[in-house]
């Protein structure tokens, strides 16, 4: 069958595309042998069929789906948005670790900076905290005085080592410019910077005209952890 016009049918739309064609002619010749029937359904009847099979089983399952989501009941989870409360939290800042901070040297005191004289006014200031600090012109408790001088901050005063189990400690004196954990680092008048460990070592302070003997085994702290730390009274064993 030649078409002269695009087909409108879905069997002519077959034949133009070539969906059915002729058998070949060695196989229409040997028909009977091979057992092959002619078919008197045409065309458009197998596409029908096809199509309303297909169609058919499709609207069932839509059907059955739509019956058990009209017999059954779903119960679905309420969300609950979450309201932000209070201030954004900032990034935190990486701080240097103590590996760095000795690598980059930010407690090492220069040489031209290891001047007594330099020191001097850092002193007087000292002087002034322990006066407001201690109130010695009011009346002093005995057990509340060793607290309070356990505590005390004792950059800017003036050390003086009287008893060590170091030697080379002994008759050692000079104003405290920095104090870590365990150690003391005093500045000398001879312009010279001393580390004073603090285990098994006696320091002497004067102040006010009174001598106050400091145990450093008390005090191995750093000085902003003995500020907040509560301390008990106890004897002490001399060297």
């Amino acid at each position: 069958m030649a078409f002269t016009e695009k087909p409108s049918t879905s069997a002519d739309a077959a034949m133009y595309y070539g969906a059915y064609k002729d058998l070949p002619s060695h196989v229409i010749k040997n028909k009977e042998l091979i057992g092959l029937e002619e078919s008197t359904q045409k065309p458009n009847v197998f596409i029908e069929s096809f199509l309303k099979k297909n169609v058919e089983s499709r609207s069932r399952f839509q059907k059955q789906a739509q019956d058990v989501l009209a017999s059954k009941a779903f119960v679905m989870d309420v969300v609950k948005s979450k309201k932000k409360t209070g201030r954004p939290k900032k990034a935190r800042r990486k701080t240097l670790s103590a590996k760095e901070r000795r690598q980059l040297k930010i407690y090492d005191i220069k040489p031209e900076h290891q001047k007594y004289e330099m020191y001097e006014p850092l002193h007087f200031l000292w002087r002034d905290y322990m006066k407001d600090y201690l109130q010695l012109d009011r009346g002093f408790n005995k057990a509340t005085l060793e607290v309070r001088l356990q505590k005390a901050d004792y950059h800017g005063s003036i050390l003086t080592v009287t008893k060590s189990k170091c030697l080379s400690y002994v008759g050692t004196s000079g104003i405290v410019v920095q104090e870590t954990k365990n150690t003391f680092k005093l500045i000398t008048k001879d312009n010279k910077l001393k580390t004073i460990s603090k285990m098994n070592t006696v320091f002497c302070i004067e102040f006010e005209g009174v001598l106050v003997t400091l145990y450093g085994n008390h005090l191995r702290r750093r000085s902003s952890e003995r500020s907040v730390k509560k301390f008990k009274s106890k004897s002490t064993i001399d060297l």
